[in-house]
């Protein structure tokens, strides 16, 4: 046991440190603590001061002036004026109108490009200036539109055609067409085979009523014979009826071919039709289809009047309603 006498000592010397409980020495590690010295609070702005201070300054500096904007016109407020509508229209007419205008001036400009690059290509080349032949944009428009001619139709559609429907598409009626209504009948100028230089409506111009016939192959040949015989044997010696035959060659690598032998159909050709007939080297596909000859690979016989006029139609083998319509027709042409 410590004495009185050494504890008053340590006391003196400051060394004097009174034992303590476990427990109590961690209940007081947290109360051990020194405060920290408390920190001076920033100083708050005075506002006041500083506004009058902004207030100041803005009033020692001059202020310049602003920039005047220009008040608006009346003019500027008011709509554009409205196109007057005719009186007794309303604005569906006018719409309908406009539509029907751009529509016909679209037309127009189709049908001018058509005729162009149709007269170019009828053209000769030889004719053609030097700024047309070395144009590429003209050239390649031109190569376009050779191209989707050549693809438009196959080469072998009119012998499918004939294959699916027949050698007979359809039955001609036994009346005429009017006059106003008719096509005109595709013109071409050859030599007949007596040696006489023509086309088509000079020769058709001579007589009230001509069956002009038309064949483009041996096929075609055998089907407008049926025609030819019954109607000359009928009207062979009359003066205003009269037959025209024209041999069709369109394919130009043909055409040599037939050239060459043609001694030897003038030869086979009987000697009433050779004044009648003719062979003809030219393509008239577009001419034809625009009449109604749409298959080549048929042959097609019309009656036409004496202003080139079609005024009855028929192709492939003859029928009997076909030779009495023939036959009736064309003594009313020539007011028999």
């Amino acid at each position: 046991m410590i004495s009185a006498t050494r504890l008053l000592r340590r006391a003196v010397r400051g060394q004097c440190q009174t034992p303590r409980a476990p427990w109590r020495s961690l209940l007081s590690t947290q109360t051990d603590k020194q405060p920290e010295p408390a920190q001076p609070e920033p100083a708050k702005p005075d506002f006041t001061q500083l506004g009058s201070r902004i207030k100041q300054a803005a009033a020692a500096e001059p202020v310049p002036p602003a920039p005047s904007t220009p008040s608006p016109s009346p003019s500027a407020f008011q709509q554009p004026p409205m196109a007057r509508r005719r009186p007794g229209s309303s604005l569906l007419d006018d719409l309908d109108q406009r539509l029907l205008k751009q529509k016909q001036e679209a037309q127009a400009a189709e049908q001018a490009r058509q005729q162009a690059s149709q007269d170019r290509k009828l053209k000769p080349i030889f004719k053609r200036k030097a700024e047309e032949l070395f144009d590429e944009n003209e050239n390649l428009r031109e190569r376009e539109m050779l191209m989707k001619e050549a693809f438009a139709k196959g080469y072998w559609s009119d012998f499918k055609e004939v294959a699916k429907k027949g050698a007979k598409l359809w039955e001609a009626p036994d009346v005429m067409r009017a006059g106003q209504y008719s096509p005109v009948v595709p013109n071409v100028s050859g030599t007949l085979m007596d040696g006489r230089k023509s086309d088509v409506l000079e020769y058709v111009k001579q007589n009230k009523a001509t069956l002009v016939v038309y064949y483009f192959n041996a096929f075609g040949e055998k089907q407008v014979e049926s025609f030819i015989k019954p109607f000359l044997d009928e009207f062979k010696d009359h003066p205003h009826v009269d037959l025209l035959i024209l041999n069709v060659e369109e394919k130009t690598q043909r055409a040599p071919i037939l050239w060459l032998a043609s001694p030897y159909v003038r030869f086979r050709t009987h000697v009433d039709r050779r004044p009648r007939t003719m062979i003809v080297y030219k393509d008239i596909s577009e001419e034809r289809k625009k009449t109604g000859m749409s298959n080549n690979v048929l042959g097609w016989v019309n009656l036409v009047d004496s202003t080139g006029r079609i005024r009855w139609q028929a192709h492939g083998n003859a029928t009997a309603k076909e030779l009495a319509s023939v036959s009736s027709l064309a003594r009313k042409l020539a007011l028999i």
